[in-house]
């Protein structure tokens, strides 16, 4: 919770879960515009994905002199609610009672 960004650089990931953790802290992200992080993101947050080295370091600096807003921060963080225990575990009972029966 008190980090201000998280940062990835990873060649594999399947699903991403210590970013969203990080996000639904309060974290800016600055991903790959690769794997799993544009579909974790969605359209509205893709400016949070970078293509290159260069890229990442750009998004940066940029930060550094004008950070995101506080409302583009918590909107962000907002939208990792879908990740939820509240949410996902009800649907996972769910599966598995329909599996079972």
């Amino acid at each position: 919770g008190q980090a201000d960004y998280v940062v990835s650089t990873a060649l594999q990931e399947n699903f991403g879960i210590a970013v969203v953790e990080a996000l639904s802290a309060g974290a800016l992200p600055l991903l790959p515009d690769r794997l799993s992080y544009p579909e974790l993101l969605g359209e509205d947050f893709s400016d949070f994905l970078y293509r290159s080295v260069d890229d990442l370091v750009r998004l940066f600096k940029e930060w550094e002199n004008r950070p995101p807003s506080p409302s583009r921060r918590e909107s962000l963080r907002s939208s990792m609610d879908r990740f939820s225990r509240v949410r996902t575990v009800p649907l996972l009972d769910q599966m598995l009672e329909n599996m079972s029966s």
